[in-house]
């Protein structure tokens, strides 16, 4: 289960009523600022409401104090944000800033931050207590209504995102200009949980879908530009590849939780996100029927040792079972008993 909604600023001061579930509004920044167009867009917001504080990295005491007495009101009832994005960021300061909140309100709030920073900074600290919102765009272009998408990435520190902003190029009917989307995992029982005065440990969010092959395709194709790196981590770029490039998948490599990567014979990686490649080889058990693309080799065995004939393309075999051969590619068992290749290149489902 997962809900869409918008987060608004000063920026959106005209907004009324739009499409979604929740709205998350900016209420204040540093120790001075009050968003002008907190009441008006509090008013023309759906039921479920959240309150995000923009972080100045000054006294973090007095930022929360300020934070707090513009939504006391609704303590309890909405979820409370810390918007953590200095150009210097310190956990040791967004963990103050939280654990401040927490003491007076006894609220647990969120964090906010870009996938990048998440990344690259040790956050174990605060993802003990504390739930993520998490930014990452893969471009600027406007998406008509909500659209929610896999991450490009992966987040590090946290099990899993509670709320994950996916655009900042949002359009939705009665209101004119660019607007945030977010989606978030889980209910509205569970939106009122994080809102709620919590325990000792934050909410478990919903986790979202698998994002990464778990196991080895062995040749996949790229449905987008793409690029190989060094590390298995993926930050060291090497080289970006045009969407259609087909690549040889040597093994599966393990990185942490559910994220894998490809790794080549040459030992560089591929992401393995399953929304950039295409698996090229049929593994799908409830396939029936196969249509030849171009023309293929009949075999006796699994492993392509023995051929019986080819057959030209358009010719059509009925599929008993796929098997694995020894190198661990799909191989297609025909209703005569004998083998083609599963490849997608070479052969079509036609039922």
């Amino acid at each position: 289960m997962a809900l869409n909604g918008i987060d608004t600023s000063n920026y959106q001061s005209g907004i009324g009523k739009v499409s979604g579930d929740f709205r998350i509004i900016k209420a204040t920044e540093g120790t001075g600022y009050t968003n002008p167009a907190l009441s008006a867009q509090i008013k023309s917001a759906p039921s479920l409401l959240g309150f995000y504080h923009f972080a100045s990295n000054g006294d973090y005491k007095k930022e929360a104090d300020h934070f707090i007495s513009k939504v006391k009101s609704y303590v309890g009832k909405a979820i409370l944000v810390l918007d953590y994005e200095p150009k210097s960021p310190s956990v040791t300061w967004a963990k103050n800033w939280l654990d401040y909140v927490y003491s007076k309100t006894g609220v647990r709030p969120l964090i906010y931050m870009g996938l990048a920073v998440e990344n690259a900074y040790d956050w174990s600290a605060v993802a003990k207590n504390y739930g993520l919102w998490v930014a990452q765009y893969n471009n600027y272009n406007t998406v008509s209504g909500f659209k929610p998408r896999s991450i490009y990435g992966s987040v590090k520190h946290w099990k899993s995102m509670a709320i994950f902003q996916y655009s900042s190029a949002g359009r939705l009917s009665g209101y004119s200009g660019n607007l945030d989307f977010d989606v978030f995992y889980g209910t509205k029982a569970t939106w009122d949980a994080y809102a709620k005065k919590a325990g000792s440990k934050a909410v478990a969010a919903s986790a979202p879908a698998v994002e990464h092959y778990n196991w080895n395709p062995r040749l996949v194709k790229s449905l987008t530009a793409v690029y190989t790196y060094k590390d298995k981590n993926c930050k060291a770029k090497v080289k970006k590849w045009p969407k259609g490039t087909q690549f040889d998948v040597a093994k599966l490599v393990h990185v942490s939780g559910s994220v894998y990567r490809f790794q080549l014979a040459n030992g560089l990686y591929l992401s393995g996100w399953k929304d950039h490649f295409l698996n090229m080889y049929y593994a799908d058990k409830s396939l029936q029927q196969v249509k030849l693309l171009k023309t293929v080799y009949l075999y006796k065995d699994v492993d392509h040792t023995k051929k019986v004939r080819s057959y030209p393309k358009d010719t059509v075999f009925d599929v008993k079972t796929i098997d694995k051969s020894k190198t661990g590619l799909w191989e297609i068992k025909t209703a005569s008993g004998y083998y083609i290749t599963a490849n997608k290149n070479y052969v079509r489902k036609t039922k």
